[in-house]
């Protein structure tokens, strides 16, 4: 048991490089089998929690812009997109998904006709 959990430990620093691919979804799932959380991206670095079933930045939030839109949902749109962007450039794709992020919050406003909105919220995986 020790040295299997050793080379998931080891495997899991690992995905940090292949943290996208079909290799690392197969391998998460080892090591969470085996109690060991992979971590992927820069997520290692911030304090995380379990949440509802999902692994989540404690208290490390991001944030997303979508300015000079038509409408009010095409300038919500273009914030979830920056922020996911931004999230998945940081921490990966597992950490990237607006819908299972927590602790989320925004304001749109409308200037001249024309809607901006910002977002934030905590990355969380599964």
């Amino acid at each position: 048991m020790r040295t299997q959990s050793l080379t998931t430990l080891i495997v899991g620093c690992l995905l940090i490089v292949f943290s996208t691919s079909a290799f690392a979804k197969k391998h998460i799932k080892r090591a969470k089998k085996v109690g060991v959380i992979a971590v992927t991206g820069l997520a290692a670095m911030h304090t995380l929690k379990r949440s509802r079933g999902r692994l989540c930045m404690a208290d490390h939030y991001h944030f997303g812009d979508g300015s000079s839109r038509r409408s009010k949902s095409q300038a919500l749109i273009a914030a979830r997109a920056d922020w996911t962007s931004f999230v998945n450039a940081e921490y990966g794709q597992a950490w990237s998904r607006y819908s299972l992020a927590r602790s989320k919050g925004g304001k749109c406003t409308r200037i001249n006709g024309r809607y901006s909105c910002s977002i934030s919220a905590r990355p969380c995986t599964r």
